[in-house]
């Protein structure tokens, strides 16, 4: 899914600077200061951690098995202040929210000739964010477009784990104890956020514009760790706020 992304953004860079080869022979633009509302809508994923044993795994005494999803629909909606500082330029501000999206982590682990097993092991990350960017829009042709945001977002992570099991759980010493390892849990970080892509502002004002836009957290991190020497351990239901990509069509109105 990485290298997809990897591709779009060079996608975007190659049709960026091949537009800007219109600017010498721009007619007057579509550029219009004012305030500005949208929405956007498409597909990114969350830095959680991928499936880590995608063919499932064994060996002389365990069994692993475990599925990933990261990536999933996202959303968002914006509103803002553009000022026009040349006939083809505008600079503004735009404050928002998104929806991140989720990642869903399932697990399960058998120890063979032993009298536990765990049945499952469900993991759930939510995460959306209050945004503040600084924006800049510059016109190559008409209402042709490329634009920039930079700025902070507070981003909210919300976790719901859960844990089960069909037999009788061993519990070596320090181990930590079932009920423990299932709950809800959320957590507010302030991360950088940027974004770019290209857009089409047509003379009625409406603006229609596809971007990447990516925003900051941790990267991916064991789900689940199994030590055969100490006891049988999992993350405890605590949210992490983690890195979010995302690609999003969307339309505007500057008024």
């Amino acid at each position: 899914m990485t290298k997809s992304f990897s591709k779009f953004l060079t996608g975007i860079a190659v049709c960026s600077f091949s537009v800007m080869a219109f600017a010498n022979s721009n007619p007057t633009s579509f550029a219009k200061d004012g305030f500005s509302v949208g929405i956007d809508g498409g597909y990114g994923y969350l830095s959680s951690p991928e499936e880590p044993y995608p063919n499932n795994y064994t060996n002389e005494n365990d069994v692993y098995s475990s599925d990933t999803e990261i990536g999933d629909y996202v959303w968002g909606l914006h509103i803002g202040y553009d000022f026009k500082i040349s006939p083809n330029t505008l600079f503004g501000f735009e404050l928002g929210y998104k929806d991140l999206g989720r990642s869903l982590n399932n697990f399960s682990y058998k120890a063979q000739g032993h009298d536990y097993y765990w049945s499952m092991f469900s993991r759930e990350n939510h995460q959306n964010a209050i945004d503040f960017l600084l924006t800049a829009h510059y016109f190559i042709y008409k209402g042709l477009n490329i634009f920039g945001k930079a700025g902070a977002a507070y981003v909210r992570s919300h976790v719901n784990q859960n844990v089960s099991s069909d037999t009788i759980i061993f519990v070596p010493l320090n181990a930590i104890p079932l009920d423990a390892l299932t709950g809800d849990n959320s957590i507010w970080r302030l991360e950088p956020e940027m974004s770019i892509g290209v857009g089409y502002t047509f003379s009625n004002h409406f603006d229609i514009h596809t971007a990447y836009t990516h925003i900051g957290g941790a990267k991916d991190q064991p789900v689940i760790v199994h030590s055969s020497e100490e006891n049988n351990a999992v993350y405890l239901p605590t949210a992490k706020v983690y890195s979010s990509n995302m690609i999003m069509l969307g339309i505007s109105y500057t008024f």
